[in-house]
This record gives structure tokens, sequence and C-alpha cells, in this order.
């Protein structure tokens, strides 16, 4: 949740490091779904892209000191 808030809510090197990264790994520029208390599903769905884009998640953590939200193979 917290990655998906600071990688929306960032208009500098972050956000551009995101929309960097995803062509260069063959996918579609989007942003993270948000995680919404009052729209049904909406966990899931952020859960879902996160675990579609791991690697593009891994690599922002690891190029910007972001490593408390690097997904790990169990999660």
């Amino acid at each position: 949740q917290k990655l998906e808030f600071k990688l929306i809510h960032s208009i500098t090197k972050l956000l551009l490091a995101w929309q960097g990264i995803l062509p260069e790994m063959k996918l579609k520029v989007t942003n993270m779904p948000c995680d919404v208390p009052t729209r049904w599903n909406s966990t899931f769905d952020m859960l879902q892209y996160a675990l579609n884009h791991h690697e593009a998640v891994d690599s922002v953590t690891q190029d910007h000191a972001l490593e408390k939200f690097e997904l790990e193979d169990r999660e």
C-alpha cells in the first residue's frame, strides 16, 4: 500500500523511474491500483498488479533506496 501511494503521489524521480522501467520490461505504462477501503476488491486488484509487475517493483525499489517495499519470493 505504501509503495503504490509513493508511486502515485510522486511527480519526481520515483514516478519517472516507474514509467521508465515498465517499457524496458515490455510492460504497459500504468499506475498501481490504490487500495481503497470503500471499493470492493481493491486490495486484490492492488496485490494482483504487484505480483504481475514484481520485477518492475523490485527494480524501482532497489534503485531508489526503498528496499522495505521489495517483494520477497514468499509474498
